[in-house]
């Protein structure tokens, strides 16, 4: 039993230094003056690369080629997805208002419900529906006026 309460509070600690981390990811490309998307998204994988590698070798106690084989179609999957996820993010907060990437960056969860519900067959409930319908309502409220002034690409960057 300790274990699992440990296991929660490190997930806890986890999920409240990912926010905090993300929450400054447009303070930090916004001072990024003379790079663009694609020198961004370069330098970036350049310094995880390794990290990533070190810790999948730990991981798999000292060869990390197998973790990668048995990634298969999933993996392949999941790598290119990230690939449009983090291309997409950096080019709408450079081409955007950080609030507006922010805020369409946040539906993400609900478009995993929708797709959970037409994929998997998720059942979906009565209050969730309501709930993102009213959220997609106020990010539409929010987004609106960086339609209106031509930011158009940012924002379908931040919303693939």
């Amino acid at each position: 039993m300790p274990s699992t309460h440990l296991t929660y509070q490190s997930g806890v600690v986890l999920v409240l230094a990912a926010g905090i981390c993300w929450s400054t990811i447009g303070l930090g490309v916004r001072h990024i003056e003379i790079a663009n998307v694609w020198q961004i998204l370069f330098f970036r994988s350049l310094a995880l690369t390794p990290l990533l590698l070190l810790v999948m070798t730990l991981r798999a106690r000292g060869n990390p080629l197998p973790v990668i084989h048995n990634a298969g179609l999933a993996g392949i999957f999941g790598g290119i997805s990230l690939v449009f996820a983090f291309s997409g993010g950096i080019l709408a907060i450079q081409t955007t208002t950080v609030a507006n990437a922010m805020f369409l960056f946040a539906a993400a969860p609900f478009f995993a419900a929708v797709l959970g519900w037409v994929v998997l067959g998720e059942d979906v409930g009565k209050a969730t529906w309501g709930s993102m319908v009213g959220a997609l309502v106020g990010i539409i409220i929010m987004v609106w006026e960086g339609v209106s002034l031509g930011r158009i690409i940012g924002n379908v960057a931040a919303f693939i």
